[in-house]
């Protein structure tokens, strides 16, 4: 990805107050407790894992903040002769120039990616930031779904749309086209959200607050479309996955999504999937799968089959 198309990503997230400045005293002060306590703790634990278990093959670190644990993965490796790679499974968004994860730490600055012997990421369009922020080798891995966790459940379809997520950042155009826009035109329906940090929505729209792992399915399934609102970090970053469709896929829902740049790698537009790029194809769309049930099962088998022949987990670890 050109670096222009990262400088206009970070503009216009800062046009809708989503920052990407530089590390602050708080930025500062966490990484000084990383290295005086955390990074120690973590040491000891992984010495005494090898120590206990031996027998390793290679060490894997899931999404761990990087620059918590500088220096650990060149000593594993000098001192037990595996190989240590790092999977970063929120590119782009955890990118420096994106300010890392609003709700998490900036994990790449002041890491050294060299020390790893290799990076996983869910994102094509990442591959080349990566090697540029060091990274020996970068392997892409998409998200998918465990059909043994996400399986059709029926339930009394009482919502009209569902999205849950947490956050406005990069998806506020989305969300009022998908969502609030859509719930301001046509109050006889249920638009519902779950999760949190919805703070423009209207009072038209329903919010539920979090949902419990657990219920997730259920509550997906008593919605007659479920939403895909993707962050631009990611719907504009080339073939870049999260795990939403996957999950919605396997649970055999009718799911709509906002245009995201290679989503056709996955599920195939307008048979298995829906795309819509504002409130009117929007609106559109949902009054033809709210009229008739029987569309939004055919959609919603699709991309269960689709999902069940090339994206579970089994598929991805192949």
């Amino acid at each position: 990805t050109a670096p222009g198309h990262v400088a206009q990503q970070f503009q216009r997230a800062s046009a809708h107050g989503e920052k990407s400045s530089g590390p602050g005293i708080g930025d500062r002060l966490m990484r000084r407790v990383a290295e005086v306590w955390i990074r120690p703790k973590w040491t000891a634990c992984v010495h005494a894992l090898f120590g206990q278990e031996g027998g390793f093959d290679a060490v894997l670190m899931l999404n761990v903040p990087l620059n918590h644990l500088t220096g650990l993965a060149t000593e594993v490796r000098a001192r037990y002769h595996v190989p240590v790679w790092y999977y970063d499974g929120d590119l782009p968004s955890s990118l420096p120039e994106f300010g890392g994860l609003a709700s998490s730490f900036r994990f790449y600055e002041g890491a050294d990616l060299s020390e790893y012997d290799g990076f996983f990421s869910n994102s094509h369009g990442s591959v080349a930031r990566l090697r540029e922020l060091g990274a020996k080798q970068v392997e892409v891995v998409h998200w998918g779904a465990d059909p043994d966790v996400y399986r059709p459940v029926v339930r009394a379809q009482d919502l009209d749309t569902f999205f849950h997520g947490y956050g406005e950042a990069y998806r506020v155009e989305a969300l009022d086209a998908m969502i609030y826009e859509p719930a301001r035109r046509v109050t006889d329906r249920r638009f519902a959200l779950g999760g949190a940090g919805f703070d423009h929505a209207p009072r038209e729209v329903e919010q539920l607050g979090d949902v419990a792992f657990a219920h997730y399915g259920q509550v997906c399934a008593r919605a007659k479309i479920n939403l895909i609102v993707t962050r631009s970090t990611h719907a504009d970053m080339e073939g870049t996955s999260s795990a939403r469709p996957f999950e919605l896929g396997a649970l055999g829902v009718a799911a709509v999504s906002n245009p995201w740049k290679g989503i056709e790698r996955w599920f195939e537009p307008g048979r298995e999937i829906q795309i819509v790029r504002d409130t009117a194809e929007a609106l559109a769309v949902y009054r033809a799968l709210w009229a008739h049930e029987r569309l939004r099962k055919e959609v919603g088998a699709a991309m269960r089959a689709r999902v069940l022949a090339e994206h579970t987990y089994a598929h991805r670890a192949r």
